[in-house]
């Protein structure tokens, strides 16, 4: 019914509009009430709320929706970018839409601490210590645990997303592939992936990666390792390894050359060795002297002061992490009298007439030594 500016027999009407055509009107009638609609995004569904239009939702603001492993973090007015948000206390102006954000429960990766690093030295599993070369392979234990923040749900540690680098971080192969674990000498020692539990209900909070690596020179180990819910964990710093297991090859001798006859009493012994090993000459029981060689794999030594007549030297090299290669022998007469010649009486009896550089003499140098 149409009573000047009014009109009943209706309910939740606030206004109208009336257009007259000739002796007949039409009445277009404008609701008051507004829906909300609420979009969970991935959450329990909810039923839409009715409003009068110019008020808000108040006490009938609905609670929070439920999303397995995630946190509510309000209604926003847009979606994906939620930048607007819808409260209770907001006014309905119109029929709208709303959208639920969620966080992720777990939004921390896991904590990796290198525990302990460890080699085989003489037969005997020792502490390695970092700025030292190793012989032998080297075995290093991560602790590894699933952080999350207060109040929140574990979600676990992925066992089998455990990736290891050699460079300091730049580059990453994954544990579980064969072939890349082969290529770069590494073993995983645990856990062991063939034979994985807890990815179930009871989530993985603590676990163990021990590896041993032996690949050759320097490395700089790094760890990352994911939970369930994708966040990464790395390992805070590096941790540098040394590995030298191939023994040296024997020492080559340049100068002077065998049984030579030299008249200083220093003499200068160089060669070619393996680049920063240590070269150890040696008489007798006696080291005469050490020297590193060169990254060109040059190396040269001056002697101190010997005694006139034969010398039987021993000359090694040692690599950094301690192995040392097969023994050279050089036999040098030093003759600084620069006599025409000599008479040599030996142990037995006999006597030798010895002219400079006459190497015969040396044929007799066990007697004469």
């Amino acid at each position: 019914t149409i009573t000047g500016n009014s009109v009943s027999g209706e309910d939740n009407v606030t206004e109208y509009e009336g257009v007259y055509r000739g002796d007949k009107a039409i009445l277009n009638i404008i609701s008051n009430v507004k829906t909300v609609a609420f979009n969970t995004n991935g959450g329990n569904s909810l039923e839409p709320l009715s409003v009068t239009q110019g008020t808000s939702l108040g006490q009938a603001f609905p609670g929070s929706p439920i999303r397995s492993r995630y946190i509510f973090s309000g209604w926003f007015t847009d979606n994906n970018t939620f930048k607007n948000q819808f409260t209770s206390s907001g006014p309905i102006t119109g029929d709208i839409t709303v959208y639920a954000k969620w966080t992720n429960e777990d939004t921390t990766g896991p904590q990796i601490t290198c525990k302990s690093l460890t080699y085989l030295k003489n037969g005997t599993e020792e502490e390695y210590k970092t700025d030292t070369w190793s012989a032998t392979p080297i075995t290093v234990t991560f602790d590894v645990e699933d952080q999350v923040e207060s109040g929140g749900i574990i979600s676990g540690i992925d066992l089998v997303s455990y990736e290891i680098s050699l460079d300091g971080g730049t580059s990453y192969f994954k544990a579980t592939d064969n072939e890349k674990i082969k290529e770069n000498s590494v073993e995983v020692l645990y856990p062991d992936f063939g034979d994985i539990s807890g990815s179930g209900s009871n989530p993985i909070i603590n676990s163990t990666l021990k590896l041993k690596v032996s690949n050759e020179g320097k490395s700089d180990l790094k760890i990352k390792v994911s939970d369930r819910y994708g966040n990464i964990g790395y390992s805070n710093a590096a941790v540098t390894l040394q590995i030298d297991t191939t023994p040296p090859d024997s020492v080559k001798v340049i100068s002077p050359k065998e049984e030579s006859w030299i008249y200083t009493k220093t003499p200068t012994i160089s060669g070619t060795g393996e680049a920063c090993c240590t070269v150890r000459i040696k008489e007798g029981e006696t080291i005469l002297g050490e020297t590193t060689v060169a990254e060109n794999g040059a190396w040269q030594l001056t002697l101190g002061s010997l005694s006139e007549w034969i010398h039987n030297f021993v000359i090694t090299q040692t690599n950094r992490a301690g192995t040392t290669s097969p023994e050279v022998n050089l036999s040098l007469l030093v003759d600084t009298s620069g006599a025409a010649a000599r008479i040599i009486i030996v142990p037995d009896g006999r006597v030798y007439w010895v002219r400079p550089g006459n190497k015969d003499v040396f044929k007799h140098k066990i007697l004469l030594g």
